[in-house]
């Protein structure tokens, strides 16, 4: 009993526990999912415009909605890549779309725009940037979404608008994967 009580007390002991409940609280619970797979989305873009999936410039188009944050280092890192996946496809017919929740604190619209704007020119994004409010309200600003886990989770849809796939996180190297995710979708008929 003496040596298991010296082994609960260590600090690796402690820390590998405490590394274990990290990750199962993080990969637990299931995936993050869209209800029926079929994604609404009425969010305003950065020039205040109003952008929902049913606009014309999304017909028969693969869409890829990014739900990011700009004080996310992952969704940081994946800017760059997806700046390289839009100028790749997009004459193919992939459209990205990234949805941006900021935080918890009150906000005022035109000045969270103006910011994300600025966030978009000094980056060279070319694709559209919009937000959805505050990170606790990923489910109320896009309530099609179950489960939600964390920053940033790609939304794969296909040309049909049915989602085909739901990613969480990014590290280096993830961006050969949602290449094939989207040469896979952009592969399939048309819907028209």
């Amino acid at each position: 009993m003496k040596i298991l009580g010296t082994i609960v007390r260590s600090p690796i002991f402690q820390t590998v526990v405490f590394m274990i409940l990290v990750i199962a609280w993080y990969t637990g619970g299931g995936k993050t999912t869209v209800k029926d797979d079929t994604l609404r989305l009425d969010v305003t873009d950065v020039d205040g415009n109003r952008v929902t999936l049913d606009d014309e410039r999304f017909q028969d188009k693969v869409i890829l909605v990014n739900i990011f944050g700009t004080w996310c280092p992952p969704c940081q890192q994946e800017v760059p890549h997806l700046i390289a996946l839009q100028n790749k496809y997009q004459d193919q017919g992939l459209e990205i779309v990234a949805v941006s929740f900021e935080g918890q604190t009150p906000y005022d619209l035109n000045q969270l725009l103006d910011f994300l704007k600025r966030f978009k020119e000094s980056k060279g994004i070319n694709y559209t940037v919009t937000t959805g409010a505050d990170s606790a309200d990923v489910p109320d600003a896009i309530p099609d979404i179950e489960n939600f886990k964390g920053f940033p989770t790609n939304i794969y849809i296909g040309r049909d608008k049915k989602v085909r796939k739901v990613t969480r996180g990014f590290s280096e190297g993830d961006e050969v994967s949602m290449a094939k995710i989207i040469e896979s979708l952009l592969a399939e008929p048309s819907s028209e």
